[in-house]
């Protein structure tokens, strides 16, 4: 009937509306717990109950989830099936897995700014702090030195004559 589709249209609308503030909201977040905790809270209010959890386990037979991929561990976002229409467990399951493509995109954006981080700090063929990491403690090293009224200290080693060993065997 008419009625029905008007409302089906109503529901779709809003759950666009749900995923389109959580893939704007996961932008700005920083971390993976506020991932998963934005994503909890977006799923509940896109499924329209509370009963929602994060966990290390699938779905079983009366529920609904989707597999998240954040890169360190097998993770499932995870709600109740029964007592509702087969129609809704569809569209709750659909509306499941977008939300965790907008989560999955967060999570590469963590994973990608901590690789560009280490990598900004860390030398690439011994992966040791480099220069910049070095200068950046040292800083915050005399800053609390300053603070707290203490004296630091910082040993320098150089190697006399090492370029001539990289030059014939390479810095590998």
């Amino acid at each position: 009937s008419s009625t029905r589709a008007m409302v089906r249209g109503t529901e779709n609308a809003r759950r666009l509306s749900v995923l389109f503030e959580a893939a704007m909201r996961a932008q700005t977040l920083s971390d993976t717990r506020q991932v998963l905790d934005a994503l909890t809270d977006d799923a509940r209010r896109l499924l329209r109950i509370r009963q929602v959890e994060v966990r290390a386990t699938p779905p079983g037979p009366h529920e609904i989830g989707a597999q998240l991929r954040d890169g360190q561990r097998d993770r499932w976002i995870v709600a109740p099936g029964q007592h509702r229409a087969r129609s809704t467990m569809t569209a709750d399951q659909q509306a499941l897995e977008a939300m965790v493509a907008v989560s999955s995109d967060a999570f590469a954006r963590l994973r990608l700014t901590e690789d560009m981080t280490h990598l900004a700090r860390h030398d690439l063929l011994t992966n040791l702090p480099n220069r910049g990491l070095l200068l950046d403690r040292v800083e915050h090293a005399l800053q609390m030195s300053r603070r707290r009224g203490t004296r630091i200290a910082l040993l320098f080693v150089d190697l006399d004559g090492f370029k001539p060993v990289n030059d014939s065997f390479g810095h590998g």
